[in-house]
């Protein structure tokens, strides 16, 4: 163990084209449930664009902010459910690559949807409250920033989460141009969809009374030279450094991972770098090594996908679902940011597994 206080999970909330709360979200996931469909074309005989959109009013999307901001009220307002006390919280929003900020995000304030999404769900939100560019793995970031914070006692709660949508027409039409966006003519593609995540951490000893859901024991970012839009492939060096980083951080070895949960997207460019990156860090003989694809079914996220894997991570050994008690998440983006985190359950005895569920239910504890 590091010597660090881990980060405690008290709480999470999402919402994604297949799900419209976190419980939703992981149960698809876990039961393979898709929604892609058509969501542009151009011209009528070009082929579809596809992607997973989420199904909403047209008056919660007037405006890209207020389709941001909404969703991200929705997704904090599930974390924040289970926790009732009215302690300042610090609210860290990670939003996408600065490359993305030339496109529809031009028209985006950052500083003002992070108010808009604390307003809308009532939150007293701490003056250190910022947002993190850098997309899903900007998330390493902001969980390097939230440990600062809790060991220094500048705050008792911190809620990180992502918000982000890659189905607006000009981002389609970029990623369209760089075949990049699954069809027939592209079968290594990905879909674009659009989600908000979220996660409520605290400390040991902390004022939140919510209970522990899960431990984040180490955090590491890395640099990719080889970007996904650069000239050449990916050899996994950032998110090797990444793991590695995080590994050290836990104060453990990578043989202590049972599985991996990703936040690939199913671009071959991403399958590659996780190769490379895997052969070089896990060289203990293993029979399998596990890995989870959170955006398998829910479509590319952007900048929320990152929390998002976080939680399907946790909330699968939670529930007794995972191949183990220890899972490597980790993150890539769009740029040259790569993060990973070291996870676990907590303490073993709060792991409801199918066994005991099955148990319970056959044995009921008499009221």
């Amino acid at each position: 163990m590091s010597t660090r206080h881990p980060l405690l999970i008290h709480g999470w909330g999402a919402v994604t084209p297949i799900g419209l709360d976190s419980r939703q979200t992981c149960a698809a996931i876990r039961a393979g449930v898709s929604r892609f469909e058509p969501v542009y074309q151009r011209l009528p005989l070009d082929e579809p664009r596809l992607g997973a959109r989420i199904p909403a009013a047209l008056g919660l999307q007037l405006t890209k902010l207020d389709w941001l901001a909404n969703m991200g009220a929705r997704a904090l307002g599930e974390c924040l459910a289970a926790e009732s006390g009215t302690d300042p919280t610090t609210l860290l929003l990670c939003l996408p690559d600065e490359a993305r900020w030339r496109g529809e995000f031009e028209e985006v304030d950052a500083d003002e949807l992070l108010a808009s999404i604390s307003d809308r769900v009532g939150l007293t939100r701490s003056p250190r409250s910022c947002w993190f560019e850098g997309g899903p793995a900007a998330l390493g970031v902001a969980l390097l920033r939230a440990r600062e914070l809790l060991d220094a006692g500048g705050t008792e709660r911190v809620a990180i989460g992502g918000v982000d949508s890659l189905l607006g027409i000009v981002e389609i039409d970029r990623l369209h141009a760089f075949e990049r966006i699954h069809g027939d003519t592209q079968p290594h593609g990905m879909y674009p969809a659009e989600g908000a995540s979220f996660l409520l951490l605290g400390r040991a000893g902390g004022s939140i009374r919510a209970p522990v859901r899960g431990r984040i024991l180490g955090v590491g970012l890395g640099s990719e030279p080889d970007t996904t839009l650069g000239p050449k492939h990916s050899s996994g060096e950032g998110l090797h450094q990444a793991v590695q980083a995080a590994v050290r951080d836990a104060n453990a070895h990578e043989h202590n991972v049972a599985f991996i949960c990703t936040n690939a997207n199913g671009e071959r460019y991403y399958d590659w770098e996780l190769t490379h990156a895997h052969l070089r860090v896990y060289r203990t003989r293993r029979n399998k090594l596990p890995t989870v694809f959170a955006q398998a079914e829910t479509g590319d996220l952007g900048a929320a996908s990152g929390p998002l894997a976080l939680i399907l991570a946790a909330n699968d050994m939670t529930l007794g679902d995972a191949p183990g008690h220890r899972c490597m998440v980790e993150l890539g983006s769009e740029g040259s940011l790569r993060a990973a985190c070291l996870l676990d359950p907590g303490t073993l005895e709060s792991i409801a597994t199918p066994g005991r569920q099955a148990l319970a239910q056959l044995n009921p504890k008499p009221e």
